[in-house]
């Protein structure tokens, strides 16, 4: 009896020790119906729970190593699958996953199922299985029957599938794919507590090789980025090699260029003035002549004089158009600034074509603008262009009128020429401003000239930032109308030599001037031009004295000063450049020097001749004897302008008489203070700070008048600049400035000025002031 209990309980203590050993196929074979047989009962139950479990664990696990030992999709999703169907049992396997970017979950690949039968879901609908399963996010099992029962095909033909397991996949709670497996027979629960188990590691494993994958790709497209950026560098370093060298050949170039062009802006100075001279000699001598025989000669011979005379300015004008087109295109057209009245500039004008209007019996008139500003431009372009167009509608005009009416309208001078001459046809309007055109061929052989004029007088208001409007009618006549601004605003800085003339454009004609007594010094190699000149200044009785180079004419100079000086700038030997450089550094007194020249002066040698304080500069050819007279008692003029302000007589100026500049931009103030010294002392004026340090240290005057508030330098800067010249440095400086406030003598002496006076200026205090820093008194 004790025998039969025991077997039993030593067989079943066995059986656990083998299982607990890892023998987890043993079993216990107790059939009894007793306690013992139960609990062999229960020991076989617990073996096979322990038993699948474990089971469960190496299959995940071998899986899991499987997956682990590939790093591309197509052979991870082969392994997984292959696995599965190995693992569960199941007939057909297929991986879905979701298509970057997009909602959509598509088949990639699978086993024992027809490619054809798989298509594409859409995760937006919780349709079917797959809706099913990534609503609940778990796996789902279907097991279809009856009418839901459908087919799988297969390759090896089609199925009903008894159950069909559907596992979402998730990364972070986001769906990247799915995993479908059908069964031929029910799926038993091992398999789907296998699926449990092992689908967040498939997830993950599919999420890294993704990632991998794209890494890979992302190495990949770096690596063909970088072939191709090596392959670019190559490429690059040669283009630099390629563009170093087609530098060097510019640079070469551009040498070239700025020598071609230097060589061309020489060219046109020396035929400026080649084939000027000669033209002025034939124009002159004709003139001269012209005066000479007047009544001594048959009419007729004597009218030749006039055809040559007439001929000779018209091919001077031509030659001056093409030259001034040319400086125009290479860029060579400099501008000088101006401050004139516009007024007056076309008053002057329109005397000028007068004659040429009273000739052809046709009104010539001049509405003058009120209250017109003082127009800041180039006055020799401006004075072109207006010439050109009042010249032309007098030239198209047979009968009836010619009117220039001037007005300022949104800070623009507006100057409209209205004529009542032949028109200009609607279709040739497009073409009259460029060179060398007019209306048509009958036009051209009817009234002559080369079609430059208006091309130039275009050309020139560009320049000037203005422009040209059209109205006309034919056969009714027409209206140019030019626009200019007040002022310029260009960048460059140029600078003019004089405004005499147009200022004073109207009063030079009449003025008095007593020539008696005047030596004028004509400085000119040119027998005609010398002949002209004497032939225009000796009849008012100015004394002409010549001589035909620079080294003569300094000779002359040092042993007895002139009144005025005409100068040619081409000449043998010293040419007017070094002679009027010589004058200005040794001689004390400064005299009127005019420039008379053929040669086109660039603005280097405007600047220099302006920082040589002459007077005019006249182009020749560009007067006829009455303006040039004009233009020589204009300087005079210019001397006696201070004093015939004030009623009082010119004193002659000897070399002992001290040099004063006065340094004011407001023209009222400097005529107040040239009116109350011009009789004692020799004044040079500025009207800014920078022309005034030029010339302070130009002429090193014994005392220098300085205003405080002026444009481009102001007086602290100008007197930091005289301070910092050694032949200057020692000059005093007076500070003549409407700052009268408390402290304000006391901060400008501080600063370095030597004496202070107030505006509005006193005669004694001036007077007195200047006699104690020159004399001591």
């Amino acid at each position: 009896m004790t025998r039969s209990i025991r077997k039993p309980i030593y067989d079943l203590i066995g059986d656990s020790e083998r299982f607990s050993e890892g023998n987890y196929a043993i079993r216990s074979q107790n059939t009894d119906s007793d306690e013992i047989g139960q609990l062999a009962l229960a020991f076989n139950a617990l073996a096979e729970t322990i038993e699948k479990e474990i089971t469960l664990k190496e299959y995940s696990t071998l899986i899991s190593a499987d997956l682990s030992l590939v790093n591309e999709m197509d052979s991870l999703a082969r392994v997984l699958l292959s696995d599965l169907i190995a693992q569960t049992k199941a007939q057909l396997a297929a991986l879905y996953l979701v298509k970057e970017g997009t909602s959509a979950l598509t088949p990639y690949q699978s086993v024992g199922m027809d490619t054809e039968s798989m298509k594409s879901f859409s995760l937006d609908s919780a349709e079917g299985e797959f809706g099913r399963a990534f609503t609940l996010k778990k796996i789902c099992v279907l097991e279809p029957s009856g009418e839901s029962a459908f087919l799988y095909k297969t390759f090896a033909g089609s199925i009903i599938p008894a159950s069909i397991v559907t596992i979402p996949l998730f990364e972070l709670e986001q769906p990247i794919g799915a995993i479908a497996l059908a069964f031929a027979k029910p799926v038993e629960e091992h398999h789907i507590k296998l699926l449990n188990e092992i689908h967040h590691v498939v997830a993950a494993r599919l999420s890294a090789v993704a990632a991998y994958g794209r890494i890979v790709e992302m190495v990949d497209q770096l690596d063909g980025q970088n072939r191709e950026l090596e392959q670019q560098s190559g490429e690059l370093s040669l283009q630099a090699d390629e563009l170093k060298e087609y530098n060097i050949e510019l640079e070469i170039q551009k040498k070239q260029l700025d020598e071609t062009n230097r060589l061309k802006s020489a060219f046109l100075s020396n035929m400026s003035h080649e084939l000027r001279t000669p033209l002025n000699s034939v124009i002159a001598l004709a003139g001269v002549l012209s005066r000479k025989l007047k009544g001594k000669i048959d009419p007729d011979e004597y009218n030749y004089l006039g055809v040559i005379a007439k001929n000779g300015k018209s091919l001077l004008t031509l030659i001056n158009e093409i030259l001034d087109l040319s400086r125009i295109e290479s860029g060579k057209a400099d501008l000088i600034f101006n401050h004139f009245s516009l007024n007056e500039l076309v008053a002057d004008l329109i005397q000028v074509l007068k004659p040429t209007a009273d000739e052809k019996g046709i009104t010539l008139t001049h509405l003058p603008g009120e209250n017109l500003p003082m127009l800041t431009s180039d006055y020799a372009k401006v004075r072109h262009i207006l010439q050109n167009l009042l010249a032309n509608a007098v030239k198209f005009t047979e009968t009836g009128s010619v009117e220039a009416e001037l007005s300022f309208i949104d800070s623009q001078f507006v100057i409209a020429i209205r004529d009542t001459g032949i028109g200009i046809l609607p279709e040739m309007l497009d073409v009259i401003f460029d060179e060398f055109r007019q209306a048509d061929e009958k036009t051209s052989r009817m009234y002559g000239g080369s079609g430059l004029g208006l091309s130039i007088a275009k050309k020139y208001c560009e320049l000037l930032e203005g422009r040209i409007e059209v109205q006309t009618e034919p056969g009714k006549g027409s209206v140019f109308t030019l626009f200019l601004p007040s002022e310029l605003q260009l960048t460059d800085t140029h600078v003019t030599i004089s405004e005499l003339p147009k200022q004073l454009a109207g009063g030079i004609q009449n003025a008095e001037v007593d020539a008696r007594g005047k030596t004028i010094l004509i400085v000119e190699d040119m027998e005609s031009q010398l002949i002209q000149l004497k032939d225009v200044l000796e009849p008012e009785g100015f004394n002409v004295i010549t001589a035909r180079n620079g080294i003569s004419a300094l000779e002359m100079v040092r042993q007895q000063l002139p009144d005025a000086m005409i100068l040619d700038l081409m000449m043998p030997g010293m040419d007017g450049f070094e002679l009027l450089y010589e004058i200005r550094s040794e001689i004390e007194t400064i005299f009127p020097v005019i420039v008379l020249t053929a040669k086109h002066v660039t603005s280097e040698e405007l600047s220099l001749l302006k920082g040589n304080n002459i007077s005019q500069l006249v182009q020749k050819g560009a007067l006829n004897r009455n303006e040039l007279l004009d233009l020589v008692k204009g300087v005079f003029m210019n001397k006696q302008l201070a004093t015939k302000a004030v009623g009082k007589a010119q004193k002659a100026m000897k070399a002992g008489d001290p040099t004063i500049l006065l340094i004011e931009d407001n023209p009222d103030n400097a005529l107040t203070i040239i009116a109350l010294l011009g009789d004692k002392y020799f004044l040079l004026s500025a009207d800014d700070g920078i022309s005034g340090l030029e010339k302070a240290r130009n002429f090193k005057p014994a005392l220098i008048l300085l205003d405080i508030t002026l444009p481009g330098l102001d007086g602290f800067e100008v007197l930091k600049g005289i301070r910092e010249t050694e032949q200057i440095r020692h000059t005093p400086v007076v500070a003549v400035t409407a700052r009268a406030m408390k402290g304000d003598k006391e901060a400008l002496l501080q600063a370095g000025f030597d004496a202070y006076i107030p505006k509005p200026v006193e005669n004694e205090l001036l007077e007195s002031t200047i006699n104690q820093l020159l004399y001591g008194t």
